[in-house]
C-alpha cells in the first residue's frame, strides 16, 4: 500500500455516520481523504482539488451521485469512480456511465481498499482502428491480458466512447478511413489534456505524422506489426506513471 499512499480520494455520502466511518478507515490505510455530504458539494471539491478517485453514494438529496459524477468527469476526467448503494439494483443512468464499479452497502472496507488500489493503476483501453480484423485480434489479446477493452472504427464513435471514458488509454491508428490520426488525437486532447494516447501505424510514411503526434503529447508510438509484450509493458507503465518516459 505504501506506493499508493499518495492517492487522494473524495468520499461522498449524505449519511454523516457513514461518511465519518469511511473517512477514518481510509485514512488509517494511508489514503488522503476529503468528504462531501451532497452531490453539489462533491462537484465543488473536485473543482478545487481534482482527486484521483471518488467513492460516491448514488441516491442523495439534490443532484444524485450519477449526475454529480457526470459533472465531475468534465472537471477531473482522470478521476476514477466507485459508486456505493444500499439498493439491490443499479439505476439505468448509473449503468450508462461507462466503466464504473458499484459496491453494495454495508461496505466491506477491505474490498473497498482493494478496488481503490486496482482502479488507481488500471484504466479502460480504447482501440481506434478501421481494420476490423486487427481490431478484433488486438482486442482479444489485450482482454486476455486483463484489460477492459473498448473498440471504435471511426472518429465519431471513438470520441463518443472517450467522452464517457476519459481516463481511457487510447491505442490510436494514425490513418483512419474517415479522419487523420492527428485530428483524432487533437480532439481527444481537447476533451482530456492528460489523456494517454499510444499511436500505431502500419505505414512507414506515417512516421513524420507520428513524430508530430509526440509533440502533441502522445505517450508513445508503435509501428505494425509490433511486439505485443512490449506494447502491454508500455501500457502498464503508462497507467502506473502517466509521465512520458522521456520527460
Amino acid at each position: 500500500m505504501s506506493e499508493l499512499s499518495h492517492i487522494s480520494l473524495l468520499v461522498v455520502d449524505d449519511e454523516p455516520d457513514m461518511l465519518r466511518g469511511i473517512q477514518r478507515i481510509l485514512k488509517l490505510r494511508g489514503f488522503e481523504v476529503v468528504t462531501a455530504n451532497s452531490g453539489e458539494e462533491a462537484v465543488e471539491h473536485a473543482r478545487l482539488s481534482a482527486p484521483h478517485g471518488i467513492l460516491m453514494d448514488i441516491r442523495m438529496p439534490g443532484i444524485d451521485g450519477v449526475e454529480a459524477y457526470r459533472r465531475i468527469r468534465e472537471i477531473a476526467p482522470n478521476a476514477f469512480v466507485i459508486f456505493m448503494t444500499a439498493f439491490s439494483t443499479l439505476s439505468e443512468e448509473a449503468q450508462d456511465e461507462g466503466p464504473v464499479t458499484v459496491l453494495s452497502k454495508p461496505l466491506d472496507l477491505d474490498d473497498v481498499c482493494s478496488l481503490i488500489e486496482h482502479a488507481a493503476v488500471n484504466r479502460p483501453v480504447l482501440i481506434v482502428d478501421d481494420d476490423p480484423d486487427f481490431l478484433q485480434s488486438l482486442s482479444r489479446t489485450l482482454h486476455a491480458h486483463g484489460f477492459d477493452v473498448h473498440r471504435a472504427r471511426d472518429m465519431d464513435n471513438a470520441l463518443a466512447i472517450f467522452e464517457k471514458r476519459p481516463r481511457s488509454l487510447v491505442l490510436l491508428d494514425m490513418k483512419l478511413d474517415d479522419a487523420s490520426g492527428l485530428d483524432v488525437l487533437r480532439e481527444i486532447k481537447q476533451r482530456n489534456p492528460q489523456a494517454l494516447v499510444v499511436q500505431m501505424s502500419g505505414f512507414p510514411e506515417m512516421e513524420p505524422e507520428m513524430k508530430q503526434g509526440l509533440t502533441l503529447s502522445s505517450y508513445a508510438h508503435f509501428m505494425k506489426p509490433f511486439d505485443i509484450d512490449l506494447l502491454v509493458t508500455t501500457m502498464r507503465r503508462a497507467m502506473r506513471d502517466p509521465k512520458k518516459p522521456d520527460q
